[in-house]
């Protein structure tokens, strides 16, 4: 990355050393550069918005690892509205790695975004938590776990409770617990392009 905050002393010091370390971590979620800059912005907007600069991002692949070196991925986030994004970049770049076919990367993706969802809307009060995602490979099947340490809540607003029937659908094998620790949602699914069993 570089980058040149448009002033300069202290201040633009400060605020492009913040943006220098927002933007690696989001190029560590994923992504192409234009969404990885994106979110960069949205971030800047947010926090600084008197600031301009000037940032040039470049993504270098150096090799491919096969799907037998690729380790789980395990992510921890608030259960916030915004981070939803975040899992779904994360979990797509991992499920890209490991090889997963296109049908099964879109299936993990509704399963895991829906028990990502339901963290965020139903596990936590105003206080707020996180959410864990851990995604591990189980030759042939993807196995996901989506966690929270919240109490259930009951739904907000009418017509909902469909989370529940997409993951399902989107799964070979879905397992729900609700404890006093939290929830926990297990997902497996095959790697390959065959529709759920």
């Amino acid at each position: 990355m570089i980058g040149d905050v448009v002033g300069r002393g202290f201040v633009a010091a400060d605020v492009m050393g913040r943006m220098r370390s927002v933007l690696r971590g989001y190029a560590l979620l994923g992504g192409d550069p234009a969404e990885v800059l994106g979110r960069l912005d949205q971030q800047v907007q947010h926090f600084d918005p008197e600031m301009t600069a000037t940032v040039l991002l470049a993504i270098l692949a150096l090799r491919r690892q096969d799907s037998g070196e690729i380790g789980p991925l395990d992510l921890v986030v608030p259960a916030l509205p915004w981070s939803l994004r975040d899992i779904r970049f994360a979990v797509r770049r991992w499920l890209s790695a490991v090889g997963a076919a296109p049908r099964a990367v879109a299936d993990l993706l509704v399963a895991v975004g829906e028990a990502s969802t339901n963290a965020v809307e139903h596990a936590y009060g105003p206080g707020g938590g996180t959410v864990s995602v851990h995604l591990e490979l189980q030759l042939p099947d993807v196995v996901a776990t989506v966690r929270d340490t919240g109490r259930w809540r009951p739904p907000r607003g009418e017509n909902r409770g469909r989370g529940t029937m997409f993951m399902q659908k989107c799964s070979d094998d879905l397992r729900i617990d609700h404890g006093h620790t939290g929830t926990n949602v297990v997902i497996r699914r095959r790697l390959g392009e065959e529709a759920p069993r």
